[in-house]
């Protein structure tokens, strides 16, 4: 019951810990695209104050045709306004203004400003071209320094020389927040000081952005699985955490916090998981570890009753059986102690299902050979027990591979490393395997480096015993070991042929698959998953495996390893090979 227990929290940490994992995949993907979406806007600005600086004077048709080029509305639909604005001193603005009127007689500052305002501030930025061409006759001489969150994110973009982005604003007539990005415009090329950005800016190029507008136009709800909540300080400037979002998880399984720097401002993320990320990773491996050990508790302690009670009807019928029948009570006596040293033996060896029922078939077979020795039993019967302890063997040969294929990924940052000798390793492999010298052939340079010396040996001992292994011919099985440069840098490219039948190519994938085996179950005690946990070691070290081969002609499989390790421990590997799966 304790190691069903264990195991049940084993399995609920392991789903804990995979979708917290998936959780902050999905979170660090939302967050990114969205900075990647505002990265574009924010060019967008960049290349209109290039056009701008190209120009003399950039006149109103030019403005146009340039907007129409670049598809503003099409391409960026959260922007709700282009504009360029130029930086006049309070005491220039008359001079200004006579300059637009002649092409523009209508052109004036607003708000409309009383001097002292103005000589405070020192200098006013009039809207001298806008996009789309509907705002112009409203935006048109607007003072964009006007409002203290536009003037900060000009003040910014001056001391820092790039974009920045204002505090939260909510446009007229709006309900939904948004901000302004601003751009500087300076006359002279990359100022590299703030003194000198003071002096040489002219003006700025500013966009007022829609966050939901931009929000939907790349983070599609329908492909996230997360919900998302985004605010400026105290202010909220887009929101999916409320009440009327369906998809939202009242309750949701996980929830996080991050603070991300955007262009001068700092903006915090709030992200739940949805519904439809519940159900994603809903996985009901803890409830079957559960269920079946304690189904297999049962089964255990109903064997143990059932056991307890045939001893003690044997023994009772032992007691009262009378003098004149003493030989045929011996006898069962005899039988009744026997039974007993078995349930005996039952009850210490049953260490789970399999041993079980191992143990038992042993036993029938030794019993029906002791007293009924002149019964003659169907040929097939004895087959059925002999099949029985073949999956018995292969049973527990696929729980050993289960455990050494899902250990890869729990030590796959524990192995240490040393200085392997790859000849030497071969030779051992040979003598291990018991094969002659002419049976396993060397071809090529073999290198001497620093690398994980159990899971290289892995690799090589799974690779080399299965051509033995497979072969229609013992005696005349021949396994050729190569290395060569790898198309991949930093990595050796090694080979291992056998001339045995081959395998077909429509079996090329499906042989590493775990548990997978060409021959049926019945007729191989192989546990299929050799091959799976030689994928799983040259993936988990950035390689890759493949076979060529044609049915009847051998197989290859080449391989890459990595020629050096990252961080080196000089604590040695000690040996401890598992038996070829």
């Amino acid at each position: 019951m304790v190691v069903t227990l264990f195991a049940w929290q084993v399995a609920l940490k392991g789903v804990a810990d995979r979708t917290r994992i998936e959780f902050d995949r999905q979170a660090d993907h939302t967050i990114s695209l969205f900075k990647h979406q505002l990265e574009r806007y924010a060019d967008v600005l960049r290349s209109s104050a290039g056009f701008i600086i190209g120009s003399d004077e950039v006149r109103l048709d030019e403005w146009r045709k340039y907007t129409q080029q670049i598809a503003l509305g099409e391409q960026y639909p959260a922007i709700g306004g282009l504009a360029v604005t130029h930086r006049v001193k309070w005491s220039a603005v008359g001079k200004f203004l006579e300059r637009q009127r002649l092409t523009r007689p209508d052109f004036t500052l607003r708000p409309a400003m009383d001097p002292d305002s103005m000589e405070a501030r020192q200098f006013v930025m009039p809207v001298t071209l806008i996009a789309p061409e509907r705002l112009e006759q409203r935006m048109s001489g607007f003072d964009f320094a006007f409002e203290a969150r536009r003037l900060d994110a000009v003040e910014r973009t001056i001391k820092t020389g790039t974009v920045q982005i204002s505090a939260p604003i909510r446009p007229d007539g709006n309900d939904a927040y948004g901000f302004v990005l601003v751009a500087p415009i300076f006359n002279t090329l990359r100022p590299a000081s703030e003194s000198l950005r003071q002096s040489s800016f002219i003006g700025a190029v500013a966009a007022a952005v829609v966050t939901k507008n931009l929000v939907n136009g790349v983070l599609d709800s329908d492909l996230r699985q997360v919900a998302i909540s985004m605010s400026d300080s105290t202010e909220v400037v887009y929101s999916e955490l409320d009440a009327e979002n369906f998809t939202l998880d009242k309750e949701p399984v996980l929830s996080a916090s991050y603070v991300v720097p955007l262009y001068g401002r700092e903006w915090r993320f709030e992200v739940h998981s949805t519904a439809a990320f519940s159900l994603a990773q809903a996985d009901m491996t803890p409830t079957l570890v559960l269920v079946g050990g304690l189904v297999f508790n049962a089964m255990l302690m109903l064997f143990l009753f059932h056991t307890s009670l045939t001893n003690q009807h044997l023994d009772n019928f032992g007691k009262d059986i009378s003098h004149k029948y003493k030989l045929q009570s011996k006898a069962l006596e005899e039988r009744n102690d026997q039974l007993e040293s078995f349930s005996n033996m039952a009850s210490h060896d049953l260490k789970g299902p399999l041993r079980a029922i191992g143990f038992l078939s042993e036993c029938m077979e030794e019993d029906l050979d002791k007293y009924q020795p002149d019964i003659a039993l169907p040929p097939e019967f004895l087959g059925y027990l002999e099949r029985i302890k073949g999956q018995v063997v292969l049973g527990q040969g696929l729980i050993k591979g289960i455990l050494q294929y899902s250990e890869i990924d729990a030590c796959s940052g524990e192995h240490t490393t040393n200085e392997v000798n790859v000849l030497e390793l071969l030779h051992s492999l040979r003598v291990m395997l018991t094969v002659d010298e002419a049976q396993l052939q060397l071809s090529g340079e073999f290198p001497t480096f620093d690398t994980y010396e159990t899971q290289l040996t892995q690799v090589f001992m799974n690779l080399i015993s299965n051509g033995f292994k497979y072969h229609h011919g013992q005696g005349i099985a021949v396994v050729t070991v190569g290395v060569e440069d790898s198309p991949l840098a930093n990595y050796y490219r090694f080979s291992v042929a056998d001339n045995g039948p081959g395998i077909s190519p429509a079996y090329h994938e499906k042989i590493f698959e775990p548990f997978s085996t060409l021959q049926p179950k019945d007729h191989s005690m192989s546990s299929g998953v050799g091959l799976a946990i030689v994928r799983k070691l040259v993936v988990l070290h950035g390689g890759r495996i493949e076979v060529t081969s044609d049915a009847d002609q051998g197989a290859c499989f080449s391989f890459d390893w990595p020629s050096s390790v990252v961080g080196k421990d000089d604590t040695g590997d000690p040996m401890n090979l598992p038996e070829a799966a």
